[in-house]
């Protein structure tokens, strides 16, 4: 009976030590394979690096280790977020981390689409070939109708004759296409060096470019 007593007071030593492992499991495997624990999703919020790419198993142990250093003194680490860049807590600079607004996101995501949709039915743009033609009458519209005529079929019989007998003029290079940055869902490129922004990111982490929510909305209805 004693030897059940003392076996049940050295299990009982290490209990606290059992809990605390499991909780640093959940919120480290929840924040690193769904972005957020159940709470953070019922609030609308997800954990991500800087550069809003999901994060990894360990650095979800270090930001989960370092609400320890939040907490002392008198929670300063938590205190800090009100002071900080994308309200970034103690435990979230060390680990390099920030906490993102997935439905603020998920809501410019869906006003940019349907802005997409609606830029389909705008009419085509004027075709540049023409645009020689109708500077041609701009120039005589307020001229007779006879002379702005003749001199409308002059410049095309010309503009004919050169294209029949003389050298074929070389084609204009063509630039190269235009390899755009993958950008995250929710997030615009910096203006400067192209790295991604969070939405309510007030500067750029790479350049330090100040940015604004303006430039996210023209982004985003641009996009």
């Amino acid at each position: 009976m004693l030897y059940f007593q003392w076996l049940f007071i050295k299990v009982s030593d290490y209990v606290p030590y059992v809990v605390a492992s499991i909780v640093l499991l959940y919120y480290a495997i929840a924040e690193s394979s769904k972005g957020a624990t159940r709470g953070k999703s019922i609030m609308g919020i997800s954990v991500s690096d800087l550069e809003g790419q999901p994060i990894s198993f360990f650095r979800a142990i270090l930001r989960n280790l370092g609400k320890l250093v939040s907490a002392l003194p008198l929670c300063g680490g938590y205190i800090m977020a009100f002071f900080t860049g994308q309200n970034r807590a103690l435990h979230d600079l060390i680990s390099g981390t920030m906490v993102m607004d997935s439905h603020a996101s998920l809501a410019a995501a869906s006003d940019a689409g349907v802005m997409a949709l609606e830029s389909d039915d705008a009419p085509p743009p004027p075709d540049p070939s023409l645009s020689a033609f109708g500077h041609t009458q701009g120039v005589f519209a307020n001229e007779p109708a006879a002379k702005a005529e003749a001199a409308a079929l002059e410049s095309f019989g010309a503009l004919a004759g050169a294209t029949s007998f003389g050298s074929p003029e070389p084609a204009a290079p063509t630039a190269p296409p235009k390899v755009e940055r993958k950008i995250p869902k929710g997030m615009f490129p910096c203006p400067s060096c192209g790295s991604a922004a969070g939405q309510y990111q007030n500067k750029c982490f790479k350049c330090g470019t100040k940015l604004t929510v303006v430039m996210f909305k023209q982004y985003m209805a641009g996009k």
